[in-house]
């Protein structure tokens, strides 16, 4: 037999070998592996051409795939019994320990070991094949299915589940049609026969579970190649979608008072009892006894592929004719299935490969996405429809595509304890039904579907009996034609969407580009900016996304899955682009505002991978697109780099103010010609708390008033905020090592515009740690103020009245109140009358009565250190004339750039081109290039104009630590103190009614100023933007993204 009636068929399939040269030399290697041993049982003693050619094919494509595809020499072997078992056992145990941890209850237990299972296998871990599997398929996994199945009283299954069995029932029609609109779409052309065969064996997985997948596997004798196509696809697909129904869920609230009884609240631990020895020994007799009872029956009847569908059915049967006697058996089949099923989920997991996912059936995956995709879209929509809870519908679709283990172990993470046991039972009415439901829509829907299809697809050749030659190749030619056209748009509009993203991302650096003169020319700062940094990110991330996922799509459907391999020579790398595009994705992922703010260290250390991000990318796309961005990096880069040129330095720490609510001050030395504007912010970096971390704080002091020293103010609200605070408090230390960038704010001009020159009256309303950038605002109102006196200037006036609103929760907080006054002036607390300030300040949280005794309350505390002679005074890296400086380096470093690319060019590709021809030098080479001279021009330029300035620095300004006694620290606190609590109002136990304070001011133009949470800000903006409040204009500040 040269060819089979499948390659007859299929006119554009591979043509087959004979089967007599294949199986004398790919038997033995058969018979190693489970799915392929298990599957082919029904093979060997067929007589039938169909059968022959299928097991033909397995067998090829087995031999393919572990000559080609597979790791050959694993580091467990495959006859080392011991070994994998252990693993395998490994394996489970720590899927069922997952479920303790967040994200193992978001997955589940079974997903955990299938993907470890998957992971360890394609890693070189544990063989894809060993004898070991073979035993878990064929014996273990048929003894499962019983001791999982002792609770299935379809009786009670239908009155304990109530409107979740509608739920579940309407998942399990959505996963019909979910398949029926895949098949449509990606119809899997390329496997043959198999394309229908293994579109049942994932509807049955998507109904009721993984074992399910594997009975009708069994039953239609899908080939082995194509299950660990399947499988492995399957179990990517999974882990995805469960991230997405706990994201649907994440607003759904626990249940306040979970029921969890039943007859099994915990699947996988089996409620933690002892059974009885006798109890679990009945029970492995019974499920002996069933799969015997089974397995002849199938034996008798000679249905191929039958043994898991009969066992499930009989133990269906007899669970509902004896509920009592099988249900006192389920406690035990609970402990033993929670072992070995999670045993067989890890042979899953092993027998799968990724690389059959990419050379063999590429389709799978985008099969199995189309299909749970439409699966949720119709679930969420009838269950709208039919006014189900969502909480429902998620746990139904959560045990459809998992089940009952995964179910069962969302409905515990979310809090829904009532759902628990409901969530297993209709699991295990899925696996019960799911095999018998995929089966027979295999064969009386899909199949039929398959012929059509195989007509459409071979039109030309079942039109050749009825037409002319000279019809059929017009007919032939046309086909093509629309087929490549089609084909060529397809891959057109994900090419665009990369485009429009390039476009997007070439404006992606500028917003966070700190020292940019772009931004001061627009009025941004660096810190306002950075909301556009975020918009332009999601934006060019969904664009890309949408781009990659496009072409994988694309080249599934092509059949050039290879080229996702392909790093070409002249051309563009592929693998470079997903290599960027992964990196981007987790970048993404951990930038979303409530990841971010939860777990700002995993933000943190993701995104400053960014730099690999930028190499990849920039290879993909190549010189051309390469100088699109330019700009952007260029820029960015040179800011980058002085900012590390500056963090390199150790400033010169001269004390701290530790304040009793858990908030501290830090005073530095600074040169005298450092110039910076009232609500500025530092960036600092205490290699003793943390060498990688830098944190952005508020500047509080004034550079009129404190030409020598600079301050910030640190509220512990963080880890690292906490350690800073101990080590400071907890024992006296001689010197703190900071390295600090900037610092950076916005434009004096916009800062004396909006206060100084344009209100008669100043609102100040802050929450909490809000108030930092008003400390300084103060500070520089009372230096402007006193100015005046002495030089008077009718065009230049400060607010003749100032109102600081501030709103705390306990009653401690009021000493950063004591700040308004730096710590090292020759100014009086008499400043603060001269502006005539008043506060209002509210405590929130606590009464009148609550407010701890005068000598109870914590003093505050001040730190002064030894001066070390390697410390530097704050200085901006290009001195006070930074933006001539600043355009001197971006213009020579650019003539630099195009220098040294002229020379490369001249000297070095063009000889190779002349020679060789025009594609002749690497295309990756030349991107290298590029980005090396642009790289090497940046340091060489920024490198010398700092070391400049740094020299002129040291020889123009040596500073002196100032020496303050005590006494006159003491001095000082105690007269701020007085000051202050002369002109502060304190309320207690509520919070401003800021509408009522602000619309009594007078109808002159008032300046309103707001700094703290959303809430407050937006409170403020919504008053101040009302027909009443026409007098009022606000400013408002954020330290949030």
């Amino acid at each position: 037999m040269t060819s089979s009636p499948l390659a007859t068929a299929f006119p554009l399939s591979v043509k087959l070998p004979s089967l007599s040269h294949t199986m004398s030399q790919s038997k033995p290697q058969l018979s190693t592996c489970p799915l392929l041993k298990h599957l082919s049982l029904g093979f060997s003693s067929s007589r039938n051409n169909n059968l022959s050619c299928n097991f033909n094919t397995c067998v090829v494509l087995a031999r393919f795939n572990n000559n080609n595809l597979n790791i050959n020499s694993p580091l467990i072997s495959p006859d080392d019994d011991w070994a994998t078992w252990t693993a395998l056992f490994a394996t489970g145990a720590f899927g069922l320990w997952s479920e303790r941890t967040k994200i193992g209850r978001m997955i589940s237990a079974a997903l955990v070991s299938i993907l470890l299972g998957l992971a360890a296998s394609n890693m070189g871990i544990i063989p894809h094949e060993a004898p070991a599997y073979s035993v878990v398929m064929e014996f273990l996994l048929p003894l499962t299915i019983p001791l999982m199945l002792f609770r299935a009283d379809m009786r009670n299954v239908i009155k304990s589940t109530g409107k979740l069995l509608l739920a579940f029932l309407i998942g399990s029609v959505a996963t019909m049609i979910g398949t029926l609109v895949a098949y449509l779409i990606v119809p899997m052309r390329s496997l043959g026969q198999d394309s229908w065969k293994i579109a049942s064996a994932l509807m049955a997985s998507y109904i009721g579970g993984a074992i399910n997948y594997v009975a009708v596997s069994d039953a239609l004798a899908v080939s082995p190649s194509v299950i660990a196509a399947g499988v492995a696809a399957d179990n990517v697909i999974c882990a995805i979608y469960f991230m997405a129904l706990f994201a649907l869920g994440s607003k759904l609230p626990a249940e306040a008072s979970p029921s969890t009884k039943g007859p099994a609240n915990n699947w996988d631990s089996a409620s933690g009892d002892n059974a009885p020895v006798l109890q679990t020994a009945t029970a492995l007799a019974v499920s002996f006894a069933i799969c015997k009872g089974a397995t002849h029956v199938v034996r008798l009847l000679k249905y191929q592929g039958g043994t898991l569908p009969a066992i499930t059915a009989v133990v269906v049967i007899l669970a509902t004719l004896l509920p009592r006697q099988i249900g006192y058996l389920a406690p035990a089949g609970d402990v033993i299935s929670a072992i070995s099923i999670q045993v067989f989920f890890a042979v899953l997991g092993a027998s799968g490969s990724i690389w059959n996912v990419i050379n063999v059936a590429p389709s799978i995956f985008v099969f199995a996405f189309i299909q749970v995709t439409v699966h949720l879209i119709v679930v969420l929509g009838l269950g709208k429809l039919l006014r189900l809870d969502l909480k429902l519908l998620l746990l139904a679709s959560n045990a459809n595509i998992g089940g009952p283990t995964t179910a069962s172990g969302m409905a515990t993470a979310k809090g829904w304890g009532s759902l628990v046991v409901p969530g297993i039972l209709v699991g295990i009415f899925g696996i019960s039904i799911a095999t018998y439901i995929a089966y027979f829509f295999g064969i009386y829907v899909l199949k039929g579907i398959v012929f059509k299809l195989t007509l459409g697809w071979n039109k030309p050749h079942y039109l050749y009996s009825f037409r002319k030659q000279k019809s059929l190749k017009i007919l032939e030619g046309r086909w093509n034609t629309l087929q490549l056209w089609w084909q060529s748009k397809f891959r057109s509009v994900w090419l665009r969407l990369g485009y429009i993203g390039h476009i997007t991302w070439a404006f992606l650096f500028f917003p966070v580009t700190r020292g940019s003169s772009i931004l001061r020319l627009v009025g941004l700062t660096s810190e306002s900016s950075v909301k556009y940094h975020i918009w332009l990110g999601h934006l060019s991330m969904v664009l890309f996304t949408a781009h990659s996922v496009g072409f994988f799509i694309y080249w599934g459907i092509t059949h050039q899955m290879v080229l996702t391999l392909q790093w070409s020579q002249t051309y563009l790398s592929n693998v470079a682009g997903e290599i960027a595009f992964v990196i981007a994705l987790i970048m993404w992922v951990t930038s979303i505002s409530r990841v971010r703010r939860k777990m700002f260290e995993l933000f943190f250390y993701t995104h400053q991978t960014y730099m690999l991000y930028v190499f990849f990318y920039i290879i993909h796309v190549g010189v051309a697109y390469f100088c699109l961005i330019l700009p952007g990096i260029f820029l960015f880069l040179i800011d980058r780099y002085l900012r590390f040129l500056q963090s390199r330095t150790n400033v010169r720490l001269i004390a701290a103010r530790l304040l009793p609510c858990d908030t501290l001050e830090l005073n530095f030395s600074k040169i005298s010609g450092l110039e910076y504007t009232p609500s500025s912010i530092l960036f600092v970096n205490v290699p003793l708390i943390s060498k990688m971390q830098w944190h952005p704080f508020t500047v509080t002091s004034n550079a009129n008033m404190d030409p020598d020293t600079l301050s910030i103010v640190i509220k512990c609200q963080g880890t690292w905020s906490h350690k800073l605070y101990q080590q400071l408090s907890s024992s006296p230390i001689d010197g703190l090592q900071v390295s600090v960038e900037g610092p950076y704010g916005p434009a004096s001009s916009h800062f004396l515009r909006l206060v100084l020159d344009l209100y008669e009256n100043l609102v100040l309303i802050s929450g909490g740690s809000g108030i930092t950038p008003f400390i300084s605002i103060i500070r520089e109102l009372s230096f402007q103020r006193a100015r005046q006196q002495q030089q008077p200037n009718k065009n230049h006036t400060v607010p003749s009245s100032v109102l600081l609103i501030c709103a705390f929760k306990n009653s401690t907080d009021l000493s950063m109140l004591d700040l308004l006054l730096p710590l090292t002036s020759n100014s009086t607390p008499s400043d603060l009358s001269q502006i005539n300030l008043q506060i209002r300040a509210y405590i929130t949280r606590e009464t009148e009565q609550q407010q701890p005794l005068e000598n109870t309350k914590k003093p505050l505390q001040t730190i002064w250190f030894k001066p070390n002679t390697s410390d530097s005074p704050i200085s901006t890296p290009l001195g006070p004339n930074s933006w001539l400086w600043l355009c001197l380096i971006i213009t020579s470093s650019f003539i630099m750039f195009l220098i040294f690319l002229g020379i490369l060019i001249r000297y070095h590709i063009y000889p190779v081109e002349l020679a060789r021809g025009p594609s002749a030098y690497n295309y990756t080479f030349k991107t290298l290039w590029d980005m090396f001279f642009v790289c090497a021009s940046v340091f060489l330029a920024t490198s010398f104009v700092f070391l400049w300035q740094k020299k002129d620095n040291d020889k123009r300004d040596a500073t002196k630590v100032q020496n303050l006694e005590l006494s006159e620290v003491e001095e000082i606190e105690s007269f701020t103190h007085q000051s202050v609590r002369e002109i502060t109002n304190v309320h207690f136990g509520g919070r401003p009614d800021l509408k009522t304070m602000l619309l009594a001011s007078s109808r002159k133009p008032v300046g309103v100023m707001a700094c703290g949470p959303r809430m407050m800000r937006h409170e403020v903006a919504k008053i101040c933007s009302s027909n009443l409040a026409s007098n009022l204009h606000l400013e408002s500040m954020s330290f949030n993204w």
